[in-house]
């Protein structure tokens, strides 16, 4: 049995990979005591948020500013899709972040995450990873997804030259004892070199998993602190050494790591509370991805009936893979609604000609031009959530249709700025919006554009379309669109946008333009045009 721990990668799903060095260094000492075999020290992205710490590149400069006891052996997890697209590596990305080899770096081991039905995709990653020295693990995701005969085929045409250990990872949590073994006996048939398990604890059943696992031929086992890491955690490191180990006795051999335990990870899970619930057990049921749970956990305006019904919702769709739309149309469907608002605010409010702004790249790459235009046209400038910073200074409006969004985006605080316009009742504004000069406007979504005086209806949730039920109830005649950009990879959006586009012009007569971001179906005019 070979124990991986991998707290400090795993665990920054909940604090952004910002880990104390003091809590590093008690934690590292405990994991020598504990007989640990391997640390993994963090992830090393390709793309960070610059609200992400250091544990998320965890480069070799870095690593050797730690004191890293020499006992242990240390891996760091790349995802395979910073790396790999369409069967090609991008070997210049690859040498920024991994700029040296093995033997001068305090990593020796690399793991790779990837999809499992995607994994015949990376050997070429493999290899260059291999090149430098490293031993590679590779790190088969959303196992519970793949049929057997799917499982067996990969596992037969896998090259293992170089790779030292191949893991199945319960992405999703939907395992159980019985499907452990199963996967077990299927990998112990195919595969010529070690295997392990990455369990998560959606139904509790983490830990058992995990010693199924090793008791039907695999070596290697994932664990984290308290069981620290993305949704309802993993296999809590304590509980797989005392279920594992000889009793102790009066051995002083894990006193290092509950003192570790006890005062520094007890207090992390005070604050971030991870940890497998009903929301994640109902989820691990339909195989959604956790991130929607962790989502709606930390967003206090749903209360817990809400998120459970919303964690059913979302078992009924395909949702393996996290999309915040998605997210926001179940959750925003499912709160309880009163269709009026009060509508007082909205006469006159806007001018004949207006631009509703969203978040697409043709806002920021088109600013000056927009600006420019708005002045032509006399128009008002409405935006849809969170204004641009370019632009924030001449949005008279800001539409907030859903609480999904809108508390991911905007926090209350930032509303204050601006005069906004909300269906009250649909994001519970009473603490959402209590900074902010709220105009109650409802919402009922149905199958077709009307507006009355103090509510709209649309056939569709988008924060489009409540835009322009607000706007078409404060006069405008003419509205042209900007940042509603079409995306390669969201065929089902640009779909949804474009029958909201044409079903609002056949049911108000009001006109829609693209002005800047090209919206399949929308007309479009050159915003250089207007401007000259």
């Amino acid at each position: 049995m070979k124990i991986l721990d991998c707290t400090l990668r795993d665990g920054g799903y909940y604090n952004s990979w910002n880990f104390d060095q003091r809590l590093v260094e008690s934690y590292l000492q405990g994991m020598v005591s504990a007989g640990v075999d391997v640390v993994e020290i963090g992830f090393r992205f390709a793309v960070v948020d610059p609200r992400y710490g250091a544990y998320a590149t965890s480069g070799d400069h870095f690593l050797t500013l730690l004191d890293l006891p020499p006992q242990l052996e240390y891996a760091v997890m790349i995802n395979a899709t910073d790396f790999v697209s369409q069967g090609k590596l991008d070997r210049d990305l690859l040498e920024q972040i991994f700029p040296n080899s093995s033997d001068k770096s305090p990593v020796s081991i690399v793991r790779i995450a990837v999809d499992a039905k995607m994994a015949l995709d990376v050997g070429e990653l493999i290899n260059a990873v291999n090149q430098k020295g490293f031993r590679v693990f590779l790190n088969c995701m959303q196992i519970s997804e793949m049929t057997p005969a799917e499982l067996t085929t990969l596992l037969r045409a896998l090259e293992y030259d170089n790779l030292t250990a191949i893991y199945f990872a319960d992405s999703l949590g939907k395992l159980n004892p019985t499907s452990t073994i199963e996967l077990c006996s299927i990998f112990s048939d195919l595969s010529p070199i070690q295997f392990g398990i990455h369990a998560h604890n959606n139904k509790g059943l983490a830990l058992e998993n995990s010693l199924t696992a090793l008791q039907y031929g695999a070596t290697w086992v994932d664990s984290t602190m308290l069981g620290m890491g993305r949704g309802p955690g993993n296999t809590r490191t304590e509980e797989l050494l005392l279920s594992t180990k000889p009793p102790i006795g009066d051995s002083l051999e894990l006193n290092n790591l509950f003192t570790s335990l006890f005062e520094d990870f007890y207090p992390l899970q005070e604050e971030y509370r991870w940890g497998p619930n009903v929301f994640y057990f109902a989820s691990a049921l339909g195989g959604v991805h956790p991130t929607y749970i962790q989502r709606m956990l930390d967003d206090n305006n749903l209360s817990n009936m809400e998120r459970l019904r919303a964690a059913f919702r979302l078992t009924e769709v395909s949702a393996q893979r996290f999309k915040s739309d998605r997210l926001d149309n179940v959750v925003s469907s499912l709160l309880v609604q009163q269709r009026w608002g009060d509508g007082g605010g909205l006469d006159d409010c806007v001018q004949p000609n207006v631009i509703l702004l969203g978040k697409g790249e043709s806002v920021l790459q088109n600013s000056t031009a927009i600006r420019a235009a708005a002045r032509k046209l006399s128009a008002t400038v409405v935006s849809v959530n969170q204004p641009i910073s370019a632009l924030a200074d001449i949005v008279s409006l800001v539409c907030v249709s859903s609480m999904a969004k809108a508390s991911h985006e905007m926090p209350s605080r930032m509303l204050g700025r601006y005069q906004v316009v909300a269906p009250v009742s649909r994001i519970a504004a009473e603490r959402f919006l209590v900074d902010a000069n709220v105009i109650d406007f409802g919402l009922a979504v149905e199958d077709q554009f009307s507006v009355e005086d103090d509510y709209c209806t649309t056939p569709d949730d988008l924060g489009l379309a409540y835009a322009l039920g607000v706007v078409t109830r404060g006069g405008a005649k003419r509205v042209y669109l900007a940042g509603f950009d079409d995306s390669p990879d969201q065929d089902f959006l640009k779909d949804r946008l474009r029958n909201i586009v044409v079903k609002f012009e056949v049911d108000t007569g009001v006109t829609v333009i693209s002005l800047v971001g090209r919206t399949s179906g929308v007309a479009h005019e050159n915003i250089y045009d207007i401007i000259r």
